[in-house]
Protein backbone atom coordinates (compact mmCIF):
# COMPACT_ATOMS: atom_id res chain seq x y z
CA UNK A 1 0.00 0.00 0.00
CA UNK A 2 2.80 2.52 0.62
CA UNK A 3 4.53 1.73 -2.32
CA UNK A 4 1.48 2.21 -4.72
CA UNK A 5 0.35 5.55 -2.85
CA UNK A 6 3.83 7.05 -2.98
CA UNK A 7 4.12 5.72 -7.23
CA UNK A 8 0.60 7.00 -7.46
CA UNK A 9 1.37 10.49 -5.69
CA UNK A 10 4.63 10.40 -8.52
CA UNK A 11 2.36 9.85 -11.25
CA UNK A 12 -0.20 12.60 -10.35
CA UNK A 13 2.86 15.59 -9.81
CA UNK A 14 3.91 13.87 -13.76
CA UNK A 15 0.64 14.07 -15.31
CA UNK A 16 0.15 18.11 -13.64
CA UNK A 17 3.41 19.20 -14.61
CA UNK A 18 2.27 17.97 -17.98
CA UNK A 19 -0.56 20.13 -17.64
CA UNK A 20 -3.19 17.27 -18.21
CA UNK A 21 -4.36 17.67 -14.54
CA UNK A 22 -8.13 19.26 -13.36
CA UNK A 23 -7.05 22.72 -13.18
CA UNK A 24 -10.43 23.00 -10.37
CA UNK A 25 -8.18 21.19 -8.25
CA UNK A 26 -4.48 22.58 -7.96
CA UNK A 27 -1.98 19.83 -7.06
CA UNK A 28 2.23 19.53 -6.16
CA UNK A 29 2.35 18.80 -10.10
CA UNK A 30 -0.07 22.03 -11.35
CA UNK A 31 1.67 24.33 -9.26
CA UNK A 32 4.95 23.28 -10.97
CA UNK A 33 3.40 23.68 -14.31
CA UNK A 34 2.42 26.87 -13.56
CA UNK A 35 6.00 28.23 -12.56
CA UNK A 36 7.73 26.78 -15.37
CA UNK A 37 5.04 28.26 -17.89
CA UNK A 38 5.37 31.39 -16.18
CA UNK A 39 9.07 31.84 -16.38
CA UNK A 40 9.47 31.12 -12.63
CA UNK A 41 12.86 30.16 -12.84
CA UNK A 42 13.99 32.83 -15.33
CA UNK A 43 12.87 35.54 -13.35
CA UNK A 44 14.69 34.23 -9.99
CA UNK A 45 10.99 33.49 -8.38
CA UNK A 46 12.58 30.12 -7.02
CA UNK A 47 9.24 30.37 -3.92
CA UNK A 48 7.42 29.17 -6.69
CA UNK A 49 9.16 26.00 -7.38
CA UNK A 50 10.86 24.91 -4.26
CA UNK A 51 7.13 24.36 -1.99
CA UNK A 52 5.79 21.87 -4.25
CA UNK A 53 9.38 20.10 -5.28
CA UNK A 54 9.55 19.79 -1.82
CA UNK A 55 6.37 18.30 -0.31
CA UNK A 56 6.53 15.72 -4.00
CA UNK A 57 10.55 14.45 -3.10
CA UNK A 58 9.11 14.55 0.86
CA UNK A 59 6.06 12.45 0.43
CA UNK A 60 7.21 9.71 -2.18
CA UNK A 61 10.91 9.11 0.32
CA UNK A 62 8.61 8.35 3.21
CA UNK A 63 6.17 6.61 1.04
CA UNK A 64 9.16 4.59 -0.30
CA UNK A 65 11.04 4.12 2.85
CA UNK A 66 7.62 2.88 4.92
CA UNK A 67 7.46 0.46 1.92
CA UNK A 68 10.40 -1.45 1.93
CA UNK A 69 10.21 -1.11 5.96
CA UNK A 70 7.03 -2.90 6.17
CA UNK A 71 8.20 -5.83 3.43
CA UNK A 72 11.41 -6.61 5.41
CA UNK A 73 8.98 -7.23 8.04
CA UNK A 74 6.08 -8.80 6.58
CA UNK A 75 5.89 -12.40 5.09
CA UNK A 76 5.07 -12.31 1.04
CA UNK A 77 3.02 -15.41 0.85
CA UNK A 78 2.09 -17.83 3.58
CA UNK A 79 0.31 -17.74 7.33
CA UNK A 80 1.89 -15.01 9.27
CA UNK A 81 3.74 -15.55 12.57
CA UNK A 82 5.79 -18.33 11.39
CA UNK A 83 9.44 -18.93 12.45
CA UNK A 84 12.38 -17.31 9.93
CA UNK A 85 15.30 -19.60 9.34
CA UNK A 86 17.50 -17.66 11.87
CA UNK A 87 15.79 -17.27 14.99
CA UNK A 88 17.87 -14.64 16.97
CA UNK A 89 17.58 -15.81 20.64
CA UNK A 90 19.65 -14.79 23.11
CA UNK A 91 20.33 -18.45 24.39
CA UNK A 92 23.77 -19.81 24.59
CA UNK A 93 24.85 -20.63 20.68
CA UNK A 94 27.68 -23.15 21.45
CA UNK A 95 26.92 -26.38 19.49
CA UNK A 96 27.67 -28.79 21.91
CA UNK A 97 30.97 -30.33 24.06
CA UNK A 98 32.73 -32.03 22.01
CA UNK A 99 36.50 -31.59 22.50
CA UNK A 100 38.62 -29.10 20.24
CA UNK A 101 39.56 -29.12 17.72
CA UNK A 102 36.22 -29.08 16.11
CA UNK A 103 35.34 -28.89 12.03
CA UNK A 104 35.11 -24.78 11.33
CA UNK A 105 32.00 -25.87 9.60
CA UNK A 106 29.12 -28.53 10.27
CA UNK A 107 25.76 -28.10 8.38
CA UNK A 108 23.50 -31.03 9.90
CA UNK A 109 20.24 -31.63 7.79
CA UNK A 110 19.91 -28.61 7.16
CA UNK A 111 16.03 -28.29 5.14
CA UNK A 112 15.31 -25.08 3.61
CA UNK A 113 11.52 -24.43 2.43
CA UNK A 114 9.06 -21.39 1.25
CA UNK A 115 5.59 -21.55 2.00
CA UNK A 116 3.67 -21.85 -1.38
CA UNK A 117 0.06 -21.87 -1.83
CA UNK A 118 -0.16 -24.74 -4.08
CA UNK A 119 2.41 -27.16 -3.07
CA UNK A 120 2.71 -26.51 0.91
CA UNK A 121 6.37 -26.13 1.28
CA UNK A 122 8.80 -28.17 -1.10
CA UNK A 123 12.08 -28.00 0.19
CA UNK A 124 14.60 -25.87 -1.34
CA UNK A 125 17.43 -27.45 0.84
CA UNK A 126 16.66 -31.00 1.59
CA UNK A 127 18.28 -33.00 4.40
CA UNK A 128 21.52 -31.81 3.55
CA UNK A 129 25.09 -32.39 5.83
CA UNK A 130 27.89 -31.05 5.26
CA UNK A 131 31.35 -30.78 6.64
CA UNK A 132 34.24 -28.65 6.27
CA UNK A 133 37.67 -28.34 8.20
CA UNK A 134 39.73 -25.54 8.63
CA UNK A 135 42.01 -24.59 5.47
CA UNK A 136 40.05 -26.46 3.16
CA UNK A 137 38.82 -24.99 -0.69
CA UNK A 138 35.38 -26.69 -1.76
CA UNK A 139 33.38 -26.11 -4.87
CA UNK A 140 29.41 -26.74 -4.50
CA UNK A 141 28.31 -27.11 -8.51
CA UNK A 142 25.08 -27.56 -9.86
CA UNK A 143 22.04 -26.02 -12.14
CA UNK A 144 20.60 -23.07 -10.96
CA UNK A 145 17.45 -23.25 -8.56
CA UNK A 146 19.12 -26.58 -6.81
CA UNK A 147 19.66 -24.25 -3.42
CA UNK A 148 23.60 -23.42 -3.79
CA UNK A 149 23.06 -19.78 -3.03
CA UNK A 150 20.70 -20.36 -0.65
CA UNK A 151 22.85 -22.95 1.21
CA UNK A 152 25.43 -19.17 1.57
CA UNK A 153 23.10 -17.25 2.99
CA UNK A 154 21.98 -19.43 5.22
CA UNK A 155 25.39 -19.63 6.81
CA UNK A 156 25.16 -15.79 7.36
CA UNK A 157 22.00 -15.72 9.01
CA UNK A 158 20.62 -13.77 5.58
CA UNK A 159 17.68 -16.10 4.66
CA UNK A 160 14.50 -14.15 3.98
CA UNK A 161 12.14 -13.60 6.91
CA UNK A 162 9.77 -16.60 5.41
CA UNK A 163 12.03 -18.86 5.04
CA UNK A 164 11.62 -22.26 7.29
CA UNK A 165 13.86 -24.00 8.31
CA UNK A 166 15.15 -27.58 10.16
CA UNK A 167 18.72 -28.67 10.93
CA UNK A 168 21.81 -27.00 12.10
CA UNK A 169 24.48 -24.70 10.79
CA UNK A 170 27.96 -24.37 13.34
CA UNK A 171 30.84 -22.32 12.50
CA UNK A 172 34.14 -22.39 14.96
CA UNK A 173 31.81 -23.95 17.81
CA UNK A 174 28.47 -21.63 17.02
CA UNK A 175 25.35 -22.76 16.35
CA UNK A 176 23.80 -19.81 14.22
CA UNK A 177 20.65 -20.47 14.53
CA UNK A 178 20.99 -19.15 18.26
CA UNK A 179 22.71 -16.07 17.61
CA UNK A 180 21.52 -12.79 18.56
CA UNK A 181 21.48 -9.64 16.10
CA UNK A 182 25.00 -8.54 17.80
CA UNK A 183 26.69 -11.68 17.34
CA UNK A 184 25.44 -12.16 13.74
CA UNK A 185 26.97 -8.78 12.96
CA UNK A 186 29.97 -9.93 14.24
CA UNK A 187 29.81 -13.33 12.72
CA UNK A 188 29.59 -11.72 9.30
CA UNK A 189 32.21 -9.42 9.39
CA UNK A 190 35.00 -11.48 11.32
CA UNK A 191 34.35 -15.32 11.26
CA UNK A 192 32.81 -15.34 7.61
CA UNK A 193 33.27 -13.13 4.70
CA UNK A 194 30.27 -12.90 1.94
CA UNK A 195 31.46 -12.28 -1.58
CA UNK A 196 28.34 -11.57 -3.56
CA UNK A 197 27.40 -12.67 -6.80
CA UNK A 198 27.00 -9.68 -9.66
CA UNK A 199 29.91 -7.31 -8.75
CA UNK A 200 28.11 -4.40 -10.28
CA UNK A 201 24.98 -3.89 -7.62
CA UNK A 202 27.66 -5.40 -4.60
CA UNK A 203 29.55 -1.99 -4.47
CA UNK A 204 28.11 1.55 -3.66
CA UNK A 205 28.51 4.00 -6.63
CA UNK A 206 28.99 6.93 -4.63
CA UNK A 207 31.58 6.44 -2.50
CA UNK A 208 35.58 5.67 -3.57
CA UNK A 209 36.70 1.46 -3.20
CA UNK A 210 39.11 2.13 -0.59
CA UNK A 211 37.01 3.60 1.37
CA UNK A 212 34.62 0.66 1.14
CA UNK A 213 36.90 -1.77 1.72
CA UNK A 214 38.28 0.45 5.02
CA UNK A 215 35.03 0.21 6.62
CA UNK A 216 35.30 -3.50 7.03
CA UNK A 217 38.57 -3.00 9.13
CA UNK A 218 36.96 -0.12 10.98
CA UNK A 219 33.57 -1.28 12.15
CA UNK A 220 35.11 -5.37 12.44
CA UNK A 221 38.71 -4.56 13.82
CA UNK A 222 38.13 -1.56 15.58
CA UNK A 223 40.73 0.30 13.47
CA UNK A 224 40.89 4.41 13.20
CA UNK A 225 40.43 5.68 9.85
CA UNK A 226 43.71 6.81 9.00
CA UNK A 227 44.79 2.47 9.84
CA UNK A 228 42.07 1.62 7.92
CA UNK A 229 42.71 3.22 4.77
CA UNK A 230 46.54 1.73 4.74
CA UNK A 231 44.66 -1.63 5.55
CA UNK A 232 42.32 -1.07 2.41
CA UNK A 233 44.95 0.09 -0.33
CA UNK A 234 47.57 -3.22 1.69
CA UNK A 235 44.45 -5.53 0.63
CA UNK A 236 43.57 -3.90 -2.40
CA UNK A 237 47.26 -5.00 -3.57
CA UNK A 238 47.42 -8.33 -2.06
CA UNK A 239 44.43 -9.02 -4.44
CA UNK A 240 46.51 -7.75 -7.31
CA UNK A 241 44.37 -4.81 -8.47
CA UNK A 242 46.48 -2.65 -10.55
CA UNK A 243 47.46 1.01 -10.06
CA UNK A 244 46.59 1.09 -6.26
CA UNK A 245 47.47 4.50 -5.78
CA UNK A 246 45.13 5.69 -8.40
CA UNK A 247 42.35 3.67 -8.66
CA UNK A 248 41.89 3.31 -4.73
CA UNK A 249 39.53 6.45 -5.28
CA UNK A 250 38.02 5.13 -8.25
CA UNK A 251 34.34 4.25 -7.91
CA UNK A 252 32.71 1.06 -8.98
CA UNK A 253 31.47 2.23 -12.28
CA UNK A 254 34.96 3.07 -13.29
CA UNK A 255 36.35 -0.11 -12.72
CA UNK A 256 35.95 -3.19 -15.20
CA UNK A 257 34.37 -6.33 -13.92
CA UNK A 258 37.49 -8.54 -12.79
CA UNK A 259 38.62 -5.23 -10.60
CA UNK A 260 35.42 -5.14 -9.11
CA UNK A 261 35.44 -8.65 -8.05
CA UNK A 262 38.91 -8.05 -6.79
CA UNK A 263 37.60 -5.19 -4.71
CA UNK A 264 34.73 -7.27 -3.25
CA UNK A 265 37.85 -9.91 -1.98
CA UNK A 266 39.37 -7.42 -0.75
CA UNK A 267 36.73 -5.75 1.35
CA UNK A 268 35.63 -9.87 2.46
CA UNK A 269 39.52 -10.42 3.71
CA UNK A 270 39.87 -7.06 5.18
CA UNK A 271 38.09 -8.68 8.39
CA UNK A 272 40.45 -11.36 8.57
CA UNK A 273 37.68 -13.96 8.52
CA UNK A 274 38.17 -18.17 9.19
CA UNK A 275 35.69 -18.28 6.49
CA UNK A 276 35.45 -17.26 3.28
CA UNK A 277 32.12 -17.77 1.24
CA UNK A 278 32.00 -16.74 -2.48
CA UNK A 279 28.67 -16.79 -4.60
CA UNK A 280 29.71 -17.10 -8.52
CA UNK A 281 32.93 -15.07 -8.52
CA UNK A 282 33.57 -15.21 -12.13
CA UNK A 283 30.31 -14.65 -13.40
CA UNK A 284 30.71 -12.16 -16.57
CA UNK A 285 34.35 -12.33 -16.20
CA UNK A 286 36.31 -13.10 -19.53
CA UNK A 287 38.73 -16.36 -19.61
CA UNK A 288 42.30 -14.38 -18.33
CA UNK A 289 39.91 -12.08 -15.34
CA UNK A 290 38.41 -15.67 -14.47
CA UNK A 291 41.49 -17.47 -14.07
CA UNK A 292 43.60 -14.78 -12.46
CA UNK A 293 40.70 -14.62 -9.82
CA UNK A 294 41.31 -18.62 -9.62
CA UNK A 295 44.94 -17.87 -8.64
CA UNK A 296 43.81 -15.65 -6.46
CA UNK A 297 42.04 -17.96 -4.39
CA UNK A 298 44.29 -20.78 -4.61
CA UNK A 299 46.74 -18.55 -3.26
CA UNK A 300 44.72 -17.83 -0.17
CA UNK A 301 46.59 -19.81 2.65
CA UNK A 302 44.96 -19.57 5.73
CA UNK A 303 41.63 -19.24 4.74
CA UNK A 304 38.81 -21.77 4.37
CA UNK A 305 37.16 -20.95 1.09
CA UNK A 306 33.31 -22.30 0.03
CA UNK A 307 32.63 -21.30 -3.62
CA UNK A 308 29.23 -21.73 -5.22
CA UNK A 309 29.68 -21.64 -9.09
CA UNK A 310 28.49 -23.10 -12.39
CA UNK A 311 32.10 -22.45 -13.89
CA UNK A 312 33.74 -26.26 -13.37
CA UNK A 313 36.93 -24.77 -14.93
CA UNK A 314 37.04 -22.83 -11.55
CA UNK A 315 36.19 -25.69 -9.45
CA UNK A 316 38.85 -27.72 -10.99
CA UNK A 317 41.50 -25.01 -10.41
CA UNK A 318 40.57 -24.79 -7.07
CA UNK A 319 42.13 -28.16 -6.15
CA UNK A 320 39.86 -29.08 -3.20
CA UNK A 321 36.49 -31.07 -3.29
CA UNK A 322 33.96 -30.66 -5.31
CA UNK A 323 30.22 -31.05 -3.78
CA UNK A 324 27.56 -31.52 -6.35
CA UNK A 325 24.23 -30.67 -6.00
CA UNK A 326 20.40 -31.33 -7.71
CA UNK A 327 17.20 -30.13 -6.46
CA UNK A 328 18.25 -29.36 -2.86
CA UNK A 329 20.30 -32.26 -2.49
CA UNK A 330 23.73 -33.40 -2.70
CA UNK A 331 24.57 -36.24 -5.49
CA UNK A 332 27.73 -36.35 -5.51
CA UNK A 333 31.33 -35.28 -3.43
CA UNK A 334 34.76 -35.77 -4.12
CA UNK A 335 38.41 -34.61 -4.69
CA UNK A 336 38.91 -32.44 -7.29
CA UNK A 337 41.01 -34.74 -9.11
CA UNK A 338 39.27 -37.89 -8.61
CA UNK A 339 35.59 -36.23 -9.63
CA UNK A 340 36.88 -34.74 -12.69
CA UNK A 341 38.96 -37.87 -14.06
CA UNK A 342 35.96 -40.34 -12.98
CA UNK A 343 32.67 -38.64 -12.01
CA UNK A 344 30.37 -41.57 -10.29
CA UNK A 345 26.83 -39.94 -10.65
CA UNK A 346 25.16 -39.67 -13.99
CA UNK A 347 24.46 -35.97 -13.27
CA UNK A 348 27.93 -35.25 -12.68
CA UNK A 349 28.75 -37.02 -15.52
CA UNK A 350 26.68 -35.07 -18.15
CA UNK A 351 27.95 -32.02 -16.43
CA UNK A 352 31.23 -32.56 -17.55
CA UNK A 353 30.04 -33.91 -21.14
CA UNK A 354 28.19 -30.27 -21.38
CA UNK A 355 31.65 -28.61 -21.01
CA UNK A 356 32.72 -26.53 -24.41
CA UNK A 357 35.53 -28.17 -23.28
CA UNK A 358 34.18 -31.49 -23.74
CA UNK A 359 32.58 -31.03 -26.81
CA UNK A 360 29.65 -29.99 -25.13
CA UNK A 361 28.21 -33.11 -25.50
CA UNK A 362 23.64 -33.17 -24.16
CA UNK A 363 22.14 -36.43 -24.45
CA UNK A 364 23.04 -39.08 -26.60
CA UNK A 365 23.20 -41.72 -23.60
CA UNK A 366 25.00 -39.38 -20.74
CA UNK A 367 21.49 -37.93 -19.57
CA UNK A 368 20.10 -34.40 -20.18
CA UNK A 369 18.65 -31.32 -18.17
CA UNK A 370 17.44 -32.78 -14.29
CA UNK A 371 13.75 -32.46 -13.85
CA UNK A 372 12.85 -32.70 -10.22
CA UNK A 373 9.12 -33.40 -10.23
CA UNK A 374 8.54 -34.92 -7.36
CA UNK A 375 10.77 -35.03 -3.94
CA UNK A 376 10.28 -38.98 -3.85
CA UNK A 377 13.37 -40.85 -5.96
CA UNK A 378 16.07 -39.84 -7.61
CA UNK A 379 15.71 -36.12 -9.14
CA UNK A 380 17.76 -37.60 -12.18
CA UNK A 381 16.25 -39.99 -13.17
CA UNK A 382 13.54 -38.92 -15.84
CA UNK A 383 16.94 -38.31 -17.92
CA UNK A 384 19.51 -40.53 -16.42
CA UNK A 385 20.41 -43.52 -18.94
CA UNK A 386 20.85 -45.97 -16.37
CA UNK A 387 17.13 -44.99 -14.25
CA UNK A 388 15.96 -48.42 -13.08
CA UNK A 389 12.68 -49.32 -10.86
CA UNK A 390 14.38 -48.62 -7.47
CA UNK A 391 15.59 -45.17 -8.20
CA UNK A 392 11.75 -43.98 -7.52
CA UNK A 393 13.10 -44.41 -4.38
CA UNK A 394 15.47 -41.67 -2.60
CA UNK A 395 19.02 -43.35 -2.49
CA UNK A 396 20.74 -42.85 0.28
CA UNK A 397 24.79 -41.12 0.11
CA UNK A 398 26.71 -44.34 -0.57
CA UNK A 399 30.59 -43.89 1.01
CA UNK A 400 33.31 -45.45 -1.71
CA UNK A 401 36.47 -44.97 -0.60
CA UNK A 402 36.31 -40.84 -0.30
CA UNK A 403 34.06 -40.16 -1.94
CA UNK A 404 30.01 -39.98 -1.43
CA UNK A 405 27.60 -40.78 -4.05
CA UNK A 406 23.39 -40.31 -4.12
CA UNK A 407 22.83 -43.44 -6.61
CA UNK A 408 21.73 -46.51 -6.05
CA UNK A 409 24.11 -47.85 -9.06
CA UNK A 410 26.82 -47.97 -6.32
CA UNK A 411 24.47 -49.77 -3.39
CA UNK A 412 26.79 -52.60 -2.37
Amino acid sequence: MALTVAGAMLAEAGIGFLGLGDPLNPSWGSMLHDAFTGAALLNGAWWWVLPPLSGISFSVMVGYLLGHRFADRVPISGPPGRPSLIRRQRVDAVCDARPWPVPLLTVENLTIAFPHVTNGNPPVVDRLNLTVEAGEKIAIVGATGSGKSLLLLSLLGLLPSNARTLGRVCIAGEDITKMDAARLRAHRGMTAAYIPQGSGGALNPVLDVARQVAERARIHRGLGRGDAHWLAKDMLKHVGLPSVARLSRAYAHQLSGGMRQRVLLAMALAGKPRLLLADEPTKGLDPKARDAMASLFKELATETLLVVTHDLALAQALGGWVVVMLAGKVVEAAPSAVFFKAPLHPYSRALIAAQPSAGMLIGKGIGGPALPETREGCPYRSACPQAEKRCRRQPPLFTIGVRRVRCWTHAR
